[in-house]
């Protein structure tokens, strides 16, 4: 049985709570090399959540208008669905308008191996997205958090 801490993990977010889509774009081939990122406190206090629904991908801040409504002032993966079923969530920094860096931590719909990982971190980069991914570690189980791993980029394919 699912338990949620208050009702406001239920409470569905709206577009016009700051709710958005991600983004599509035709290729990221034209974008030029790159380093990977380098994660500040500033990056990580501006972290959004992200959830691949059935029919969409959405993404908001975490800490927003409308979390600081909520109990615990801050905005669940629950919010994006409602709490409804996803595929996978976790958490992103915009870097740039078509460059993100993610991460699969939720504790609700987050990736449970490496192969999970990879796959969700590959959606964004076949969607155009230069993409970063902090990766899984297999030996804790868990999705390693933003500054926690030396991010990697994910190829299209």
């Amino acid at each position: 049985m699912t338990t949620f801490k208050s009702e406001d993990e239920l409470r569905p977010m709206q577009v016009t709570d700051g709710l958005k889509l991600i983004p599509e774009y035709a290729s990221s081939a034209e974008l030029a090399e790159a380093a990977p990122p380098q994660v500040s406190a500033e990056m990580k206090k501006a972290a959004h959540l992200w959830v691949v629904r059935e029919e969409d991908a959405v993404h908001a801040p975490e800490y927003c208008k409308f979390g600081a409504g909520l109990a615990e002032g801050r905005i669940k993966h629950t919010n994006l669905t409602g709490g409804a079923p996803a595929y996978s969530g976790g958490e992103l920094i915009w870097l740039g308008e078509r460059e993100v860096l993610v991460n699969g931590c939720s504790g609700r719909y987050g990736p449970t191996n490496a192969a999970e990982m990879a796959a969700a971190a590959q959606a964004f980069a076949n969607a155009g997205h230069r993409c970063w991914s902090t990766g899984y570690d297999e030996g804790s189980g868990y999705c390693f958090r933003f500054g926690a791993s030396v991010p990697f980029e994910v190829q299209a394919k």
